[in-house]
C-alpha cells in the first residue's frame, strides 16, 4: 500500500447548544469565508510547528449546489480502474454537464497488489467507511463532532467519502487534520557549490537563507555529494551553537587514512552520540545522493542513492535554534573544509524519507489538499502535518 489509512474522531469541546443552527448555516454554503461566524479555526490560530493550514482560494468562485449534486451523481460506488501516476483516481475529470469536476484530483492507493485497492476489493474500503459512520453515530451527538484526523491519507479520496457520509447524518466536523509525509516542506534549500569556498573556513552558512528557527528532535538533511581525495578530515555539514559544538548535528568525513568513512552524530551536554558509516564513498567524479535523518525518539538513518545504509538507535537532538548552520566546514575545528561538491541541499525540521528528497508526489498531494479545502470552504478548517 502507498499509505496506511486510519480515521479518528475526537471532540475538542462541546457545542451541543446551537449545534444544529451551525449546521443549518453551513448548508447555505457562504461565498465569503467567515471563520468567526462559522466557529472555525480562524487566522488568529497559531500554526503548530510542522503544520500547514490549507485555506480556500477566495479568488475562485464558490462551488455551487448544482456542481455539488453533479459530483455526487458522478461517483461510482464500484469504480473502474483509473490509475494515474501511482494513484487510483475515483472521480472523473468532467461532470455530465461538461464542467470541471472540482475534486478530480482526489485519489487512493493505486497498487493493484494492495488489499485496499478499490477496483479489485471495493468491500474493504466500504467496510472501513461503514465502521467509521457507525462509530460516530454511537459515540457522538449531532453537532458534537469536532475533529476528524486521517493518518497516511494520500490523496484524500476516502476521507472525502467519509466526510460526505458524515454530512448526510448532520455530523460534519469543524476541522480535518491530515498526517501525510508528502506535505512536508524543507525549511532550508540551497543549490550548493564546489568546496572549499573562498570564505573563512571554506564553507557556507545556511543562516544566509534567512532560516533562524528550531531544529530537533526530528531532523533531516539531504544533498548530492561528490568527493575529492581528502588531505584531512572534513565535514559535509555541522549545525551548532558557538564554537564548542554544543547542540551540534553533524556529518564528518574521514581523512586520507579513513577514505570512505562518514560519521553522523550529535553533541548534547558535551556527549557525542554518533554512528559510523564505512565504505560509503570514494574519491572521483561520481555523485551520490545522501539523506541523513533523526526521528523524534532518536533513530538515526542514513541513505545513499535511495538505499538505506544504517539504522541505529541513539538520542534525539535538543529542539533549539542553531547559531551556525555550516555546510562544508565545522564551527569549532580549523582546517575542516570539505573538498569536492555539495549540491541540491535540503534541510527539514522533521524526519522524511528518500522520496521527499525529490519531492515525489508533492504536486499531487498539494492539489488534493487545495481541492479539499476548496470543497469545504466555510464548513471546516483543513490542516496537514508532515510527521
Amino acid at each position: 500500500s502507498n499509505f496506511t489509512h486510519a480515521a479518528i474522531m475526537a471532540p475538542a469541546r462541546s457545542r451541543s447548544t446551537g449545534g444544529l443552527k451551525l449546521l443549518a448555516r453551513r448548508s447555505q454554503r457562504p461565498v465569503v469565508f467567515d471563520s468567526e461566524e462559522l466557529d472555525l479555526d480562524g487566522p488568529e490560530i497559531e500554526i503548530p510547528r510542522g503544520a500547514r493550514r490549507w485555506w480556500p482560494d477566495e479568488s475562485r468562485p464558490a462551488i455551487s449546489d448544482r456542481v455539488r449534486r453533479g459530483v455526487h451523481t458522478a461517483i461510482q460506488r464500484q469504480p473502474r480502474s483509473n490509475n494515474f501516476s501511482t494513484w487510483q483516481m475515483n472521480f472523473p475529470q468532467e461532470l455530465s454537464s461538461g464542467e470541471r469536476n472540482p475534486i478530480c484530483s482526489l485519489g487512493e492507493c493505486g497498487d493493484p497488489k494492495c488489499p485496499t485497492y478499490r477496483p479489485k476489493h471495493p468491500e474493504v474500503r466500504e467496510a472501513v467507511e461503514k465502521c467509521i459512520i457507525e462509530k460516530c453515530q454511537r459515540y457522538f451527538r449531532e453537532g458534537d463532532l469536532e475533529t476528524y484526523a486521517s493518518v497516511g491519507c494520500g490523496l484524500l479520496a476516502q476521507d472525502w467519502v467519509v466526510l460526505e457520509k458524515l454530512r448526510e447524518i448532520n455530523m460534519l466536523p469543524r476541522r480535518a487534520i491530515f498526517v501525510e509525509l508528502r506535505t512536508a516542506r524543507p525549511v532550508m534549500t540551497c543549490e550548493g557549490a564546489d568546496f572549499p569556498r573562498m570564505s573563512r573556513g571554506g564553507g557556507m552558512n545556511l543562516r544566509q537563507t534567512g532560516f533562524s528557527g528550531d531544529l530537533g528532535p526530528e531532523f533531516s538533511f539531504s544533498a548530492s555529494v561528490q568527493f575529492e581525495k581528502p588531505a584531512a578530515g572534513s565535514f559535509i555539514f555541522e549545525f551548532a551553537n558557538g564554537n564548542t559544538r554544543e547542540h551540534s548535528i553533524f556529518v564528518e568525513v574521514g581523512g586520507p587514512e579513513q577514505v570512505g568513512l562518514l560519521i553522523f552524530g550529535i553533541v548534547e551536554g558535551g556527549n557525542i552520540t554518533s554512528v559510523p558509516i564505512r565504505d560509503c564513498w570514494e574519491p572521483g567524479n561520481k555523485v551520490h545522493n545522501f539523506l541523513f535523518t533523526i526521528s523524534a525518539i532518536g533513530i538515526f538513518n542514513v541513505y545513499k542513492d535511495g538505499e538505506q545504509l544504517v539504522k541505529a538507535q541513539g538520542v534525539p537532538p535538543s529542539c533549539c535554534p542553531r547559531q551556525h548552520l555550516w555546510v562544508g566546514q565545522s564551527s569549532s575545528t580549523k582546517d575542516t573544509a570539505f573538498t569536492g561538491r555539495i549540491q541540491k541541499i535540503k534541510v527539514w525540521d522533521q524526519e522524511v524519507d528518500t522520496m521527499a528528497t525529490d519531492m515525489m508526489f508533492a504536486s499531487e498531494v498539494d492539489a488534493a489538499h487545495q481541492s479539499f479545502a476548496q470543497w469545504y470552504a466555510g464548513e471546516l478548517a483543513v490542516w496537514s502535518f508532515g510527521s
